[in-house]
């Protein structure tokens, strides 16, 4: 088997018929088996992939166990050499699973490759991945702005991917919306980390693949479009946030109490610094949706330095 795919449903129903079918395409040539796991979703989402019948293999779990732990349950059951993890609200170009498989298979060293993310108006994703959030010197480039006055220099790149390269590039990190990893390699580091219920536990397996000798690469001519948020699009704030938390938890697993200490510094300078921007604009606009905006950088502040 070349391929195992699995994709993590919970209330994605309206995305599902597209990411299937767009996975289906781009497996043809490839000898490859689908696992769809549900979190149990509330929506018409088990209706439609009950109807899938031989298509794929069907997880239905009877709580919402979390993104990690049910890839890790996906992984245990899946026969791929190589193994895709990606959300529902994913659409994967036709060519992008055999230039990543290709990608792997010419060089070894390499664990896990992420495609190039793209939003659905062809715009680059940002958050596709980039520098290690455990980078402090990353983490100031990105909430001080400097990847974007400096963009054109590789020094100051920040934690997110901010254009994209014309060549296969080397990364701290890429996103678990979409991504393949070596069976090998995702077994040798006992899959996720399960504590990481969601958000960082793509960030945390890049990370210890690092550190056990795997490259991680960011393969821009393998192309997805990401709808992101998908059915989380409604709680922007609280997604940050949980973000924000599980980075201080991944610096907590990988960094020095003293590398904390200085991550919330920066972090929360940045913050005030945004909150200080769109104070401004306030000031000189003076619309509602500025004010509201203010509200949301600091809830989401004092949220993710907890």
């Amino acid at each position: 088997m070349d391929l195992s795919i699995i994709v993590i449903n919970w209330n994605g129903e309206r995305y599902l018929k597209n990411c299937l079918s767009k996975v289906f395409q781009a497996c043809r040539e490839i000898l490859y088996e689908v696992i769809v796991v549900d979190n149990a979703s509330e929506d018409t989402s088990l209706s439609y992939l009950r109807t899938q019948g031989g298509k794929i293999k069907l997880i239905e779990n009877s709580e919402n166990i979390g993104f990690g732990k049910a890839a890790n349950q996906a992984v245990a059951k899946a026969k791929g050499k190589y193994i895709v993890i990606m959300n529902p609200d994913v659409e994967v170009d036709k060519e992008s699973f055999r230039l990543m498989i290709s990608f792997l298979e010419s060089n070894p060293q390499i664990g896990i490759v992420g495609p190039c993310i793209l939003n659905p108006d062809g715009s680059l994703q940002r958050l596709g991945g980039g520098a290690s959030p455990l980078s402090l010197w990353a983490s100031f480039c990105h909430y001080f702005f400097l990847f974007a006055i400096f963009k054109n220099i590789s020094f100051f790149r920040g934690i997110y991917i901010s254009r994209l390269p014309n060549k296969p590039q080397s990364v701290g990190w890429v996103s678990g919306a979409c991504f393949m990893v070596r069976r090998e390699t995702f077994l040798r580091l006992d899959g996720f980390d399960e504590d990481f219920f969601m958000y960082s536990e793509d960030v945390d397996l890049c990370v210890r693949a690092k550190k056990r000798g795997w490259q991680i690469y960011y393969l821009p001519q393998a192309k997805v479009v990401h709808y992101i948020g998908g059915s989380t699009r409604q709680a922007w704030d609280k997604i940050i946030a949980r973000q924000g938390n599980n980075t201080v938890r991944l610096f907590r697993k990988h960094r020095s109490d003293k590398a904390l200490f200085f991550y919330r510094l920066i972090v929360s300078m940045g913050f005030f610094l945004r909150i200080a921007i769109v104070f401004l604009k306030y000031v000189i606009q003076q619309k509602q949706e500025t004010k509201e905006r203010i509200k949301f950088l600091n809830n989401c502040y004092q949220m993710a330095v907890r």
